[in-house]
């Protein structure tokens, strides 16, 4: 087990004792164990006929705290593991942990901010040249500027830390801009403008990555 991974399981472990020793008593702890399979298939066999080509079996567990704070705040820690092992290509078999956090917070009426991180960490048990850590911090405000139209903004930065050789280290940020207008009670329109970048490092042989896009959506109840 490598240092990284003792330090992220560590890191859990401590901020959730601590936050069940420091939160008051009307708190909420939520979970959920699941398991199952992913079958991937090929209809190009033999006769037409349908091929397996491989199929993983997972095991996802995670458990939440959340605690409500005054004027509407609150937050949440949620960590989760999640393992998967496949019949073929066990080059993918990896174990993930995270934790997630929340603070979500009313300056006034109309504007909700919400502070998240999430802290990662992907072992790959039979190809350790993919494993990594990853910590995200995202910035979001949404502002309800009237009864027909809202705005949302964030501001998101992820690091990404290749475990086995860090020249392929890299940072991803991402700007995001959201405005909805409700024309009318059954008919909403919104539109989104996004860009991006991911660099790495001078040393590493992957090209940086920019991109922008922008969307328009609809919503018409029938």
């Amino acid at each position: 087990m490598r240092k990284a991974y003792i330090i992220l399981v560590l890191v859990i472990i401590f901020t959730l004792v601590l936050s069940f020793a420091c939160s008051a008593v009307d708190g909420t702890i939520s979970g959920k164990l699941e398991s199952g399979d992913k079958s991937y298939t090929d209809l190009s066999g033999k006769y037409g006929e349908e091929e397996l080509l491989d199929r993983y079996f997972y095991r996802r567990y995670w458990l939440k705290y959340k605690q409500k704070l005054e004027d509407g705040d609150y937050y949440y820690l949620k960590v989760q593991y999640y393992r998967k092992e496949y019949e073929n290509e066990t080059d993918y078999d990896n174990l993930s942990l995270k934790l997630d956090g929340n603070y979500t917070f009313y300056p006034g009426e109309k504007v909700r901010n919400k502070l998240i991180m999430t802290l990662k960490n992907k072992d790959y048990f039979h190809a350790l040249y993919r494993s990594y850590n990853a910590l995200k911090l995202k910035y979001q405000v949404d502002y309800d500027y009237s009864q027909e139209s809202d705005y949302t903004i964030y501001l998101q930065r992820q690091w990404n830390n290749c475990l086995n050789h860090n020249y392929n280290d890299n940072i991803k940020d991402r700007l995001s801009v959201k405005w909805e207008y409700e024309l009318n009670d059954n008919f909403d329109i919104n539109t989104t403008y996004q860009v991006e970048e991911q660099l790495y490092r001078a040393t590493s042989e992957r090209s940086n990555k920019y991109s922008q896009k922008v969307s328009l959506g609809f919503k018409y109840d029938l």
